[in-house]
């Protein structure tokens, strides 16, 4: 799937220096997450990030909304489709 972005869209008014928050299911996968959590703080070398890691399942909503209330920026989910509805739901 493939997504294009039209000028004006939430994407595009995003500062690219903007901090970004990436919140994770530790969970889920601890082995694999460890890895992803690396891979993400590697690929976003040289930015302002924090990636949080909700312990529990039922944490992953409760960590975003505090994210999104006391870290200006991006929100981001990292994880299946439980992390990111939670996330999204924010």
């Amino acid at each position: 799937m493939t997504a294009s972005l039209r000028s004006g869209d939430a994407c595009d008014r995003v500062d690219a220096a903007a901090p970004i928050t990436v919140v994770m299911n530790a969970g889920a996968g601890s082995d694999d997450m460890s890895a992803a959590r690396v891979a993400i703080e590697t690929a976003l070398r040289g930015r302002d990030v924090d990636v949080r890691l909700a312990r529990h399942p039922r944490e992953l909503v409760s960590q975003a909304r505090q994210a999104a209330r006391s870290r200006a920026g991006v929100l981001a989910a990292a994880g299946g489709d439980g992390t990111l509805n939670a996330v999204a739901r924010v």
